[in-house]
């Protein structure tokens, strides 16, 4: 009986302590703030927003890595609700796989009276790491760009 317990304890914390290292892992690395109010904008406050964000983790990812982050933080969108899981969908389907960009802000508005999608993401040169960023407004109903920015 006592054997028993002992291995329940050891089982048991043994469950904890995987638990623990996958919510840290989990927790680490670029994420997206995601923001789905649809705030009416105009472009003019669109590009004064981007132009300040600054791209925090993002940063310090490297260009050679920025496809497989980027897969990764698209993933992480899906858990975050219905619309961040379209804006993840539009952003798969719209880029390809190989992308050396990682989104670090994402979010639903309206530009003009037209539903968007409003992405910055951090992206780079041929090496090192993604210290630029860039703005896209996308029309969400038809998929256009309306809008395109870089920062460096």
């Amino acid at each position: 009986m006592k054997e028993a317990r002992t291995a329940h304890t050891i089982l048991l914390a043994s469950l904890i302590l995987v638990g623990m290292l996958l919510m840290q892992g989990c927790s680490e690395g670029p994420r997206v703030r995601f923001v789905g109010d649809d705030k009416t904008r105009t472009l003019a406050d669109v590009d004064r927003a981007a132009e300040s964000l600054q791209a925090g983790p993002a940063a310090s990812v490297t260009v050679k890595d920025a496809p497989e982050v980027r897969q990764r933080v698209l993933a992480g969108m899906r858990g975050d609700g219905a619309l961040a899981a379209q804006a993840a969908d539009f952003m798969t389907r719209q880029f390809p796989p190989v992308t050396k960009a990682v989104p670090y802000y994402v979010e639903a508005a309206r530009i003009d009276g037209r539903p968007c999608w409003v992405i910055v993401e951090a992206w780079g040169g041929r090496t090192g790491n993604l210290v630029f960023r860039r703005l896209w407004v996308f029309d969400r109903e038809t998929g256009g760009v309306l809008d395109s920015r870089t920062y460096r």
